[in-house]
């Protein structure tokens, strides 16, 4: 047998395999695409256990991304009392609006398909996350968060680190700071039967090459549950960075700001609509120059509170939503071309026979 007829016979085989290891060995990207670019999602449910289903951004808070609202079996309303969403707003249809302050952008309804969408990604990343193998956090470590002093956590893998908790976490007026190099990315998983709580004063802090686009505290849960805690909470003068992502939880939010109004009070409403057109204008700080804030994304499920309180939107990078490398597109257009030439080659081969 000639090399040519060789290379002939072994190129199906080979586009096999080529076609194969992408899916076996090459690496995958989770990306949340229906969730982006929110800086605050709240899913809603139909779920018979859930608490009452809605959205409350008040108490002068800035919103810096936009905000979008899921339909429960009971259709509550997004209240936006004196405060300004700086993006936009989108809702699923049938959703019931109050709004007396005022938003830039634009507003949108979104039907049931496309917000079951949005849904369903955010559960299955919930979900993808809780079943990945990672490091117990120690009870000690534990007491450091708990107001025992400051906690460092330093990527290794330059890829996912991923912390399991094993006791309420509760960050109680400390500082945990997360450090790594290019590719590491951080998650916490934080069980059914724990706490999540971010008190006063205590602070998330990033260094080395870690963004708030790669930390992501994934809070499992059901409201209403026996042995559940209802709520994930961050409350006031404290520093938030990363994704919350709690979609079976409820979640509240309090008194973290990281602007500057340049005037004080709103306008009188518009007569014609009845809402405030126009809010005091803000100033958004750099995540770097925080010392308090949200700087992320807020994912909750049945009810979300926020009072008094700022976000600039960061949104979590690694989200389900399978993406080729760009490994596996070569493999795939070498695999392409190896067809192209048998079948060539076969073609010319029979019509010499012929």
């Amino acid at each position: 047998m000639r090399p040519s007829q060789k290379f002939l016979s072994i190129a199906p085989f080979s586009l096999v395999l080529l076609f194969i290891i992408p899916c076996v060995f090459g690496q995958t990207s989770y990306d949340i695409g229906a969730g982006k670019p929110y800086s605050i999602i709240l899913l809603g449910d139909s779920g018979t256990n859930k608490d009452d289903d809605h959205l409350n951004i008040e108490s002068n808070s800035s919103i810096f991304g936009s905000v979008l609202k899921g339909m429960d079996d009971k259709p509550f309303m997004i209240k936006l009392s004196t405060s300004k969403v700086m993006g936009g707003w989108d809702i699923e249809t049938g959703v019931v609006r109050d709004m007396t302050s005022s938003y830039t952008g634009s507003q949108n309804e979104i039907n049931e398909a496309q917000m079951d969408l949005i849904r369903s990604d955010a559960i299955a990343a919930s979900d993808h996350w809780a079943m990945q193998p990672g490091t117990d956090l120690t009870a000690a470590q534990h007491t450091l968060l708990d107001g025992g002093g400051n906690l460092t956590l330093t990527g290794t893998t330059g890829g996912a680190n991923i912390f399991n908790s094993i006791d309420d976490f509760v960050i109680n007026g400390t500082t945990l700071t997360l450090s790594g190099g290019v590719g590491d990315f951080f998650i916490f998983n934080i069980r059914e039967d724990q706490k999540f709580l971010i008190n006063s004063k205590a602070k998330i802090k990033l260094e080395g090459d870690i963004e708030p686009e790669e930390v992501l505290f994934n809070v499992l849960g059901v409201v209403g549950g026996d042995g559940h805690l209802d709520d994930a909470q961050i409350e006031g003068n404290s520093l938030f960075m990363g994704t919350l992502l709690a979609p079976w939880r409820n979640v509240q939010i309090s008194q973290n700001h990281f602007y500057t109004f340049e005037s004080s009070g709103f306008p009188d409403p518009d007569p014609d609509n009845n809402i405030i057109t126009q809010a005091p204008s803000t100033t958004a700080i750099h995540w770097e120059d925080a010392s308090e804030g949200l700087f992320g994304q807020i994912i909750a499920g049945a009810k979300l509170d926020w009072t008094e309180s700022d976000i600039s939107y960061h949104g979590f990078m690694t989200m389900p939503g399978i993406v080729p490398e760009p490994g596996e597109y070569l493999l795939l257009s070498i695999g392409i071309f190896l067809l192209v030439v048998c079948v060539r080659s076969r073609r010319r081969k029979n019509m010499a026979q012929v």
